[in-house]
């Protein structure tokens, strides 16, 4: 992934998030000034709904982990889930990443319920 200079901040919320919290996201395999390389994965929109219900509470539990961790991805959407052939769903795109600010997750009950502006 590339980044535009403007972008600077997201890309740098990218490499904490494939470094410290690898446990959520697909191996960091390089990265340098605006850019990165991670792992590929199967991203879950290839797979057709009826084939993904699967992940719905491993997803949910995963979003859990990230608040419990303290941290919210605060863009949730589809094409942020990828699959992982032995970690099951992971997320991507960690532009939005910031600490979490409420004991409620933006992620899974939303901004207005942790009490914050979205994103």
């Amino acid at each position: 992934k590339k980044y535009s200079s403007a972008a600077r901040r997201g890309c740098e919320r990218e490499v904490f998030a494939y470094t410290e919290l690898s446990e959520f996201t697909p191996k960091l395999i390089d990265h340098g000034d605006l850019w990165l390389l991670i792992e590929g994965c199967t991203p879950l929109v290839y797979y057709r709904p009826e084939d993904s219900f699967w992940s719905v509470e491993r997803l949910k539990s995963l979003y859990q982990r990230l608040h419990d961790a303290g941290y919210w991805h605060r863009d949730c959407a589809v094409v942020n889930v990828v699959v992982h052939p032995e970690r099951d769903p992971l997320l991507i795109d960690f532009e939005h990443l910031t600490s979490a600010v409420s004991d409620v997750s933006y992620d899974l009950q939303g901004p207005e319920a942790a009490g914050v502006m979205p994103a």
